[in-house]
């Protein structure tokens, strides 16, 4: 959704399996401009930070609060 989205720009994405762009992963996207030269990356959360205004998590029950930062 993010990768047509007017208003967002899509700075990072995350998996275990990284450093494979994102088009190999979801070939259903590969004609998408993009997702070429986005390639997936550690999930760090500090790195994320300095990178994104905003992360959104898709993760299990539980583990994206390991992630989120309390304010």
């Amino acid at each position: 959704m993010l990768l047509n989205h007017p208003h967002a720009e899509l700075v990072a994405v995350t998996r275990a399996e990284c450093r494979t762009d994102a088009a190999q992963v979801f070939p259903k996207f590969a004609s998408h401009p993009k997702s070429k030269s986005l390639r997936f990356s550690d999930p760090k959360a500090e790195l994320l930070a300095k990178q994104a205004d905003v992360v959104f998590l898709a993760l299990p029950h539980g583990v994206a609060a390991g992630y989120a930062v309390r304010c």
